[in-house]
Order: structure tokens, then sequence, then C-alpha cells
């Protein structure tokens, strides 16, 4: 399942598809008014339905056939990089372009059918893989035949992640998938994690330090995840644990000296109270020790 930042490889397949039909812009005009449509040109998209509630039709998320002759492609691509938010926490409306050959009514029937799943305990929840920011991390989530799973029909995506490079995604086997998305119990709670994941991405955008280390997603729900296991539960604690993680390494929270915070951890000793009253030094020995460990 190769991703790779190729806006060139869009615009030769938007180019060389002989059948306009087959590409698709998806979008999410809900909670964006500007990207709303007449009903006349409703009329030529696929529609989903939302599974729990019921929109009024030009709130629902369309797939809008790609006219590639009505404008540049690139301009297209640079409009849609610019269109998206400067926050992760913020709507988005693009959600990408899908090339399929199948049937409209088969690409609508498989891409409704995927926005629920069961959790390990039985409950249906919405699956919002249409939306990139999700979709960036199930690429990481999911394991090859359930990406198949999800993308069934669906020969190639392409959407921006979280750097606003544009990425793609395509079927990993050659045979169509089309049943329903299965998760395990670790799968599941990494997709949980994914609003969590963008909050603390638009907080780590605004902290300001000289050198930043280059993050991603992914770096952040490993220090999540890590918060979960260590115990932290306080919104405030876990802020600062994951902060810290980034700032200091990943394996910061292994380190001898954080290890005897956590185990002083108390109702009334908080992490926070608690590595405040660590020193810059301290915290230099911590980074330059574990930046030592194979990460």
């Amino acid at each position: 399942m190769e991703t790779q930042d190729t806006a060139e490889q869009l615009i030769e397949t938007l180019s060389s598809c002989s059948d306009s039909g087959r590409i698709y812009t998806l979008v999410d005009p809900a909670h964006s008014p500007q990207r709303r449509l007449t009903l006349e040109e409703l009329d030529a998209c696929i529609q989903l339905a939302h599974p729990f509630i019921s929109q009024p039709r030009d709130q629902r998320l369309y797939l809008q056939p790609f006219n590639r002759k009505a404008e540049s492609l690139r301009q297209v691509l640079s409009r849609e990089r610019e269109s998206l938010p400067d926050k992760r926490t913020g709507h988005v409306a693009f959600c990408g372009w899908v090339l399929c050959r199948c049937t409209p009514h088969a690409l609508n029937s498989h891409m409704e059918k995927q926005l629920t799943v069961s959790s390990p305990e039985g409950n249906t929840a919405m699956l919002r893989y249409y939306d990139p920011r999700v979709m960036e991390r199930l690429e990481v989530i999911l394991e090859p035949k359930q990406m198949a799973h999800l993308l069934g029909p669906i020969e190639h995506w392409f959407y921006f992640d979280h750097r606003k490079r544009l990425r793609q995604i395509s079927r990993p086997t050659a045979e169509m998938h089309l049943g329903k998305l299965t998760l395990s119990s670790e799968q599941w709670s990494a997709i949980k994690r994914i609003g969590q994941v963008n909050l603390y991405w638009d907080k780590w955008d605004e902290f300001k330090m000289g050198s930043k280390p280059d993050i991603t997603p992914a770096h952040i729900d490993a220090l999540i995840e890590a918060s979960q296991r260590i115990g932290l539960e306080d919104d405030k604690d876990r802020y600062f644990f994951v902060m810290h993680g980034l700032v200091n390494g990943q394996r910061f929270h292994e380190h001898p000296l954080i290890q005897s915070i956590l185990e002083r951890m108390t109702a009334s000793e908080s992490y926070v109270s608690l590595t405040d009253g660590l020193k810059s030094s301290d915290w230099e020995q911590v980074k330059e020790e574990t930046g030592r460990w194979p990460q």
C-alpha cells in the first residue's frame, strides 16, 4: 500500500482518463455553505446518506463527476489546497478525488456501507473515513487487506495530508473486496484517538520553540497511547505529557528521571505539578540520553 506525494500523478491520471465520470470530487458541505450545490447540480452527483441523522439534501456528502476540461488541473489543485483550514480541528469540506470504474449505484452503495463500523463490544458507530484527517490515520492503522475492504471498487484515492501535501492511496490488490471492515480492539482505540490527535496537532502548531522536530500525527498518537497506558486521565496532565514527548523524544517517559516522577504521582500530586520541579538541565539530560536510544 504505497502512498506518494504526487500532484503530477494525479494530473496524469485525470488527463488520461477517457471517461471523466470515473473521477469524482468528494465534498462534505455540511458546515461549508459555499460548497453546497443546487438541486439541479446534485442530480448529476452521487450523494451519501448519513447513517444516523436526516440531513437536508444540500448538506449531504456528495461525489461530483470531475470535469477536467473546465479549468487547468493545476489551478484546481491549488484552489483546493488553499481551501483547506489552517487548523486540523477546523471543518474540512474538500475530502479528495476518487477514481472508480464501477457504476455510480455500486459506488454509492459501497461507500454508504463503509460509513458504519462495529466496535469490539458490538456497538455501531460512524466511521468518517471520507475525512482526509481520518483517512491519513487509517493508512497507518489498517492492514492492506482491510484497506482493500474499505476502498472496495475505488482504485485510487487522492487527498491532502497534515502538511497539505497531495497523497495517493491505491487499492492494495487487483482483486476487489466488497465486505464490511472489521477492526481489532487496538485499531478501534486508535481510531477513537484521532480527534485528540488533531487537537494536539493544533496545539503543537501553535507551540513556540527555536527548532521544531518534524512531527507527524503518528508521533502524537503514540504519545497519547503511552499516556493512557501510564494512567494519565487528567486532560492537563495528558497534554503536558504529549508536549514533553514531542519536544524531548518519543521515549522520554522511559528515562529513570521521568519514571521516578510517574511512580510518585498521587491524587494530590499530578504529573504537571511534579514535572514543574524539573530544571532545564534535567530536561536536557532526558533529551540527550533518550535520544541515543533506538526510536
